[in-house]
């Protein structure tokens, strides 16, 4: 009996309690490192979209300032036509230039245009559809001096520009507020 006892107590394996300590142990690592990494991949989709925003919304502010610059006008007229919100650059030889977001009334969803090129972005441009405060818009604040409210040689023109877009569910924004003095 003394033999069949030593040879029992010899043989190598886990006893149960050993065996679930292991699992928990196991399962408690696997649980934090999974939790390390979708949160290190879910940061980073969020920062390369915010990142994408501002590239996007820099690229279109710089646009316009290129326009208003290399168009030289000599007055600018205010724009708000069917919700169509903007400016007109006007030329002392006579020429003109639009630059305004398009409302097209169905969705929050606008575009940029400038003349009558669209400017193609990847982000959405959200427009006012029911008095959304965070709406694009580009507005004309004429100095003092100006006699006609809606058309001036001196002022600042105020542009605010709200993207967003969507990925995997979330939608992240930006707002970018900007003002030009001329």
């Amino acid at each position: 009996m003394r033999e069949s006892v030593k040879t029992k107590r010899s043989e190598q394996g886990y006893t149960l309690v050993e065996l679930i300590a292991a699992i928990t142990l196991v399962s408690l690592i696997a649980g934090v490192i999974f939790t390390a990494i979708t949160f290190g991949i879910n940061s980073y989709q969020k920062i390369q979209i915010e990142n994408e925003l501002r590239d996007e919304a820099d690229l279109v502010m710089s646009t316009v300032i290129n326009e208003l610059y290399t168009f030289a006008p000599e007055r600018i007229k205010r724009i708000d036509d069917g919700g169509n919100q903007g400016i007109e650059l006007i030329s002392g030889i006579g020429g003109t230039k639009k630059i305004y977001i398009q409302n097209d009334g169905s969705s929050s969803k606008g575009k940029l245009i400038i003349d009558t090129v669209e400017f193609e972005i990847r982000s959405n441009i959200i427009v006012d559809v029911s008095d959304i405060p965070q709406a694009s818009n580009i507005t004309l604040e004429c100095s003092s001096t100006s006699m006609d409210p809606n058309e001036c040689s001196t002022g600042m023109i105020n542009i605010k520009l709200s993207l967003s877009q969507d990925q995997g569910g979330h939608t992240s924004q930006l707002t970018l507020d900007s003002k030009f003095g001329f």
